[in-house]
């Protein structure tokens, strides 16, 4: 009963998952630090629990990860979290040396830099093109923007210039100094 009222109902979907992946990081001696909420149920196929800074989601096809609280998690609620395009995190966030973090989600990467912040780039024509660039260690670097609607496409910024994406088409970049 005191565990089940301290973490949640372990008889919820994903209970154990979420359990299991706080005591791997540490627990309360981790950086996501004590649980603030009990382990809430999405659906029959996912659950999470906030902590006093970050959240473990779980999906029954994806395992269990975790989202930082901050720049990150501010960036995907303004994506609709989980039922948003990003979807859930398929990964924790990784250092990128130097430089900041990326996380990878089912919808897209998310990106953060004290620089740039923290900005998604989705899977797709403007990804595939970021990819054969290098991704981040390329010249475009980090987003610095969300996608930009135009009449006939899309475009994002980065650090070093923009990835312009239209439908039928293939995705071309450009660098700051062309723009």
């Amino acid at each position: 009963l005191f565990y089940e009222q301290w973490f949640g109902s372990t008889r919820s979907n994903g209970g154990y998952e979420i359990v299991n992946k706080y005591s791997s990081i540490g627990g309360t001696s981790s950086w996501i630090g004590k649980p603030v909420s009990e382990i809430r149920s999405i659906n029959q196929d996912s659950a999470y629990q906030i902590f006093e800074n970050g959240k473990i989601y779980w999906k029954r096809s994806l395992g269990a990860w975790t989202v930082r609280l901050g720049a990150v998690n501010d960036r995907f609620g303004s994506a609709g979290y989980e039922s948003g395009y990003l979807g859930f995190p398929r990964g924790d966030e990784r250092t990128i040396a130097g430089r900041g973090i990326y996380q990878q989600f089912e919808g897209g990467q998310m990106y953060w830099s004290s620089t740039t912040g923290a900005w998604d780039v989705r899977y797709g024509a403007v990804m595939n093109r970021l990819a054969q660039l290098g991704y981040e260690s390329g010249y475009l670097g980090f987003p610095t923007s969300g996608e930009t609607k135009t009449k006939d496409g899309i475009y994002q910024q980065f650090e070093g210039g923009r990835i312009y994406w239209r439908p039928g088409k293939e995705s071309i970049d450009m660098s700051s100094a062309i723009l």
